[in-house]
């Protein structure tokens, strides 16, 4: 890998050098290229816990090498089992880590290793890190979760399944989750929930953005990688003509479509509001047919499988809208 970085490194340089006159160096300083591997300030952390609810909140690592070197930093959360992974090649090591995660679960209030690593070199530091509080993710939280699902959300299941139940650990996001799954042998629909931003904000239209190509929807999957077919379909409900309701038959139902959930670990799934699909007929198909995130007044969830292929499995976490780009979780 190293290799690889230096001649990358060298191949950059002779291109800069063909475009400036002979007596002018632009590439990389050669005895840092070549030199030997020698540690010039160890390893550091800046802080051993931290508070990522504060405004700007956020730690420090850094080391400094005599020559370039390949380098690895991972720090892993305890609890969770989840990571943030930091990877470079250079002699200097100057990284402000903000809380974000490289994959789901998100990390949680919990302990946490630190390891950073000099590839190729027996050069490896471990530290420890205590993350008191989590992020807070900027955006218009539909549903975390944390405090169950609540009944006040209007739903449907199919007797016998078990979608509308609590979910506790292992959760994408904090503790608990919206546990969705079932076998409905008759049917496609296993179940369905709706979030109005009435029951979820106390506010008859989700705040969000005019500009529709600014705004994204974010949600937190779970399937089960032994029941592949199982997929979930969003609807977002526009109140077109701002009355506080929804008539099926003049105001417009944008759809994700069809988004299959075949894998057991949590996956974020992220859709920009100007990427929803319009209901061709019947209900949601008569608005006026303009994408207006303003007026969004209910988001609904399905969970659907062919009846032939027996169960189904969709869990939900962390429903978010953000603006100017996904979720960063």
């Amino acid at each position: 890998m190293k290799k690889l970085s230096i001649y990358l490194i060298l191949v950059s340089a002779v291109l800069l050098l063909t475009c400036k006159k002979s007596d002018e160096y632009l590439g990389p300083d050669v005895d840092k290229v070549f030199g030997a591997y020698e540690l010039i300030d160890s390893f550091k952390i800046s802080q051993n816990a931290i508070d990522f609810r504060q405004e700007g909140a956020s730690v420090n690592f850094s080391a400094k090498f005599a020559a370039y070197e390949d380098w690895n930093l991972k720090i892993t959360g305890l609890q969770s089992g989840s990571y943030k992974e930091y990877s470079g090649t250079g002699d200097v090591v100057n990284i402000n880590w903000f809380g974000t995660s490289s994959a789901l679960p998100v990390l949680q209030r919990e302990n946490c290793s630190v390891v950073f690593t000099v590839l190729g070199e027996k050069y490896t530091a471990a530290e420890s890190l205590f993350i008191d509080s989590t992020r807070v993710s900027s955006g218009v939280l539909i549903m975390d979760f944390e405090s169950g699902v609540p009944t006040s959300l209007p739903n449907f299941y199919q007797s016998g399944v078990n979608f509308f139940a609590d979910g506790l650990g292992s959760a994408g996001e904090g503790n608990s989750f919206f546990n969705a799954g079932g076998e409905v042998p008759w049917d496609y629909l296993i179940g369905l929930i709706e979030f109005p931003a009435l029951n979820t904000i106390g506010q008859s239209h989700y705040p969000l953005s005019t500009n529709q190509h600014n705004v994204h929807f974010n949600v937190m999957m779970r399937g089960d990688e032994n029941l592949p077919n199982s997929f979930g379909i969003f609807n977002f409900y526009e109140d077109d003509d701002g009355d506080g309701l929804w008539e099926s038959d003049s105001e417009d139902m944008w759809s994700t479509g069809n988004i299959f959930i075949n894998k057991s670990t949590w996956e974020l799934y992220t859709r920009p509001y100007d990427s929803l699909t319009l209901a061709t007929s019947g209900e949601g198909a008569n608005g006026n047919g303009i994408l207006e995130p303003e007026k969004l007044m209910n988001v609904e969830y399905l969970l659907l499988i062919d009846p032939v292929q027996g169960e189904a499995r969709g869990d939900l976490d962390y429903l978010i809208f953000t603006e100017g780009g996904p979720l960063q979780p």
